[in-house]
């Protein structure tokens, strides 16, 4: 696996279609999950043909 370090020290897999650097801003416990707000500050597409692994939910009322 290639990686290299990310400016704010955070390691970026090189073989990823793209990566974000965040700032956590704050974070709030809720349940058995914790909600992040985080700022983006930088990040890169690193392979324009790739398909990702998104599962989008119109509700949460049912998993």
């Amino acid at each position: 696996m290639n990686i290299k370090t990310a400016s704010n020290d955070c390691l970026i897999i090189e073989d990823a279609l793209a990566y974000l650097e965040c700032t956590v801003q704050s974070y709030m416990p809720s349940g058995d999950r914790i909600l992040i707000y985080a700022v983006v500050e930088r990040g890169k597409v690193l392979q324009n043909n790739g398909i990702t692994a998104i599962q989008h939910r119109k509700s949460g009322s049912h998993y």
